[in-house]
């Protein structure tokens, strides 16, 4: 595999999976694709609502199923039928009483009406779902008074026995009332056939009507209950119900996720805009512009946390203003108590130290007051850096702080942080300290004056970590465009798990004692100070074993 298969891989990856990022990452997809569900979800609940009603899963009572489950096919096909019997021949063979063969012919024609055999009706008759071998299930002829002339069946219904002992009631009322209509139209139905309904088994009934208009006899048809017809064609109902109910009810989806799509478009981009000004002002107060203000245009939800978001910023912007000008209050207000301090006390040390011995007070019962001295002299010089470190650092937040850009050799940076610390690491800690930066070492791009403070507090850091009879390193090299500077000791490390909170204010290291003069602020100072000047510092640690600052700036031209 070549290096461009993976990457255009890569590229095919990441365009297949961008529905997915953009409705993880965008309200506004959320919310289309909400709208769209939801109209889809209509179009399915719609469709099993169909089809579990026409199987019957709930109670007719619930369903109101009487018109659901009547079957009006069994009226269309008993005025049919009722044409094909041939009323004429019927009145014939009525007037002249019924013969055995004349019975015969007349029950072979209601078997063909309920095996759906009769010629001409086949083809309107066959359907994916019912046929007339299951939709009908018995057909009788009756006299005006309700007597059975011929039955398909006569386990249903004798010829001889009146109607009325047929077991179905919607069967024996429809009979009763087509019986009383005597040929005219059933104002229920506005046709000459009646219908009815028990559970779910539908009856009809039509008069045999001859040329001359006078009623012969009445047919009556009682279908299959609904569910015993369609058991064999379960499926191919399922299957045909859906379509049909498909094609009717896209009059109805089509305009509906025509109004809908557009509406969630409109509505998530009102939503998402305002979220995304929200979301846009939380960043920048993030990168530290603390007084973000969003315009609260509607008193909804969005609208009150909007709201609480801009006195959240507020209420952030003036703590932020009172801090920085408490630091740059204090750090002004004791430089010169501290400046006093310790100059006083350095004339002091100078007046008792004997020309040949200046770590040793010339009178040994002056010793207690000789190291009370040094003990102030060592702490006003921790104090000093402090509060250097504290004005430094209000001044980048008020952005006071100047950066000059010119060409610096860090050879001579690195000597001059050198040999200012040297004496005193090997005086207190018995702590080396060496350069070894080249002297050809090319020059970099920035400030002097704030590179000697960041040397000086990686210097101070390592000397406060570095046990006794320790070793730091201060060494350059030059990259292709950067030149570095690092500065290793042979310290008690840094724990893996605290190197990504290095750089933040207040940052100590839990496994080390709180030594005099640590507060927390150098090595972020350092951090935006390198920043400053178009640089980046890293930092690299092994326990019990030291750390390595490395910092690059870019090199002059």
């Amino acid at each position: 595999m070549t290096a461009a298969e993976p990457a255009t891989s890569h590229r095919l990856l990441r365009v297949a999976s961008t529905p997915y990022r953009w409705y993880r990452e965008r309200t506004s997809v959320q919310l289309i694709l909400s709208h769209v569900i939801v109209a889809l979800l209509t179009i399915i609940l719609f469709e099993a609502t169909v089809i579990v009603a026409v199987f019957g899963f709930f109670p007719n009572q619930i369903l109101g199923s009487y018109n659901f489950s009547l079957d009006t096919f069994l009226g269309e096909r008993a005025r049919s039928y009722g044409v094909w019997l041939d009323p004429d021949r019927l009145e014939v063979t009525l007037r002249d009483g019924i013969a055995d063969d004349e019975q015969a012919r007349l029950t072979l024609a209601l078997d063909r009406v309920v095996s759906g055999d009769v010629p001409g009706f086949e083809s309107t008759i066959a359907s994916p779902i019912f046929t007339s071998a299951n939709r009908i299930a018995y057909a009788a002829i009756v006299d005006d008074r309700g007597i059975v002339l011929a039955s398909s069946d006569p386990g249903w219904i004798a010829p001889g026995e009146p109607i009325s002992r047929v077991s179905l009631d919607a069967t024996r009322r429809v009979a009763a009332r087509n019986l009383a209509l005597r040929g005219n139209i059933d104002p229920e139905w506005e046709a000459l056939y009646s219908l009815g309904v028990s559970g779910d088994t539908s009856a009809a009934a039509y008069p045999l009507v001859a040329s001359d208009r006078a009623v012969v006899a009445h047919l009556v048809l009682q279908g299959t209950p609904l569910r015993q017809a369609t058991n064999a064609n379960r499926l191919e109902l399922i299957k045909t119900i859906v379509l049909q109910n498909l094609r009717i009810i896209w009059l109805f989806a089509i305009p509906a996720l025509l109004i809908a799509i557009p509406f969630g478009i409109w509505r998530a981009r009102v939503l998402s805009r305002r979220l995304e000004q929200l979301a846009l002002a939380a960043d920048t107060m993030a990168a530290g512009k603390l007084n973000s203000q969003v315009a609260v245009r509607r008193r909804d939800e969005i609208g009150r946390a909007t709201e609480r978001f801009n006195e959240m910023s507020a209420r952030l912007d003036e703590v932020d203003r009172q801090r920085k000008r408490f630091l740059s209050n204090i750090s002004h207000e004791l430089r010169t108590p501290v400046a006093i301090i310790q100059g006083t006390t350095e004339r002091l040390l100078a007046q008792r130290a004997p020309a040949n011995a200046p770590a040793t007070p010339p009178i040994p019962a002056a010793a207690d007051d000789w190291a009370g001295l040094q003990v102030i002299a060592r702490e006003a010089v921790t104090l000093s850096h402090l509060i250097d470190d504290l004005s430094t650092l209000a001044r980048l937040n008020e952005g006071r702080l100047q950066i000059e850009r010119t060409p610096i050799r860090l050879s001579r940076i690195a000597a001059e942080g050198v040999a200012s610390i040297r004496e005193l690491a090997w005086k207190e800690q018995k702590v080396t300290v060496e350069a070894q930066v080249p002297p050809d070492l090319p020059e970099a791009t920035g400030d002097p004056t704030r590179m000697r403070q960041v040397l000086q507090n990686l210097l101070y850091n390592a000397l406060r970590h570095t046990p006794e009879g320790g070793l730091i390193v201060v060494e350059g090299a030059a990259q292709r465009e950067t030149v570095e500077l690092s500065v290793t000791d042979t310290g008690i490390g840094i724990p893996p798990e605290e190197l990504d909170t290095l750089f933040e204010r207040g940052y100590q290291s839990e496994r080390q004692e709180r030594v005099s003069g640590s507060t927390g602020l150098g090595l972020s100072i350092v951090r935006q100070l390198v920043e400053s000047q178009g640089g980046t510092i890293r930092v690299a640690s092994i326990v019990n074993q030291g750390t390595t600052f490395t910092v690059t700036l870019p090199q002059a031209n």
